[in-house]
């Protein structure tokens, strides 16, 4: 179910140039998303919340649009990852990407999206 709502997060972002994020809301376990083609519109195009974190390690960046470039992506686990001999399989490993090969990381139980104004 998470892969499939990631995969429906990159389809609509395919259909734009860019997306500038930033955070809307951190709180125990839960971050929020939004992107917005302009900020200064204040025109939101998508909410992404991410629920039941246990970590996170994100600097938000201008996401483009290059050849064959995604957004978000489940990656698989890293058994030779610290972190995650510590994490139980109940959390995911979710990457961000924004230009440049720049990349956030998210460990998260689920994802949920939202579009508005298209």
């Amino acid at each position: 179910m998470i892969l499939e709502k990631m995969q429906e997060i990159n389809s609509f972002l395919e259909k734009k140039m860019w997306v500038d994020f930033c955070f809307e809301k951190i709180s125990d376990n839960y971050l929020k998303l939004v992107g917005s083609n302009d900020f200064s519109w204040g025109e939101t195009l998508i909410e992404i919340e991410f629920k039941d974190c246990i970590y996170a390690n994100i600097l938000l960046n201008t996401w483009t649009k290059p050849d064959n470039h995604i957004f978000i992506q489940l990656q698989e686990k890293d058994n030779n990852s610290f972190i995650e001999k510590k994490l139980s399989d109940e959390y995911k490993k979710i990457i961000l990407y924004a230009e440049n090969d720049f990349c956030s990381i998210i460990y998260a139980k689920d994802i949920q999206y939202k579009l508005i104004n298209v």
